[in-house]
């Protein structure tokens, strides 16, 4: 499993479309993003974004990480269900 603050960042990034926007959202330098980025996608073996001029575009292989992330994820049989 990926480090929370590697998932955190990486959603940052795929949802601002920048490492630069996401750093400031995050309160964090663009380069500790970058590095961050750069550690994720070496422990997927993936490229999760394409560097353009003026930003990140997301790779299928991101956008595919980005909905497990983001998901509600389901109960385990161990752990009951919230209820509001």
């Amino acid at each position: 499993m990926y480090g929370l603050n590697l998932l955190r960042t990486f959603l940052a990034v795929h949802r601002a479309g920048s490492f630069t926007a996401a750093a400031s959202l995050l309160g964090l330098s663009q380069p500790t993003v970058t590095a961050q980025i750069r550690a994720l996608e070496q422990q997927t073996a993936r490229e999760l974004f394409e560097r353009r001029p003026r930003g990140v575009v997301p790779t299928p292989a991101a956008d595919e990480l980005a909905v497990r992330v983001a998901a509600p994820s389901t109960p385990s049989p161990r752990q009951p269900a919230i209820r509001p």
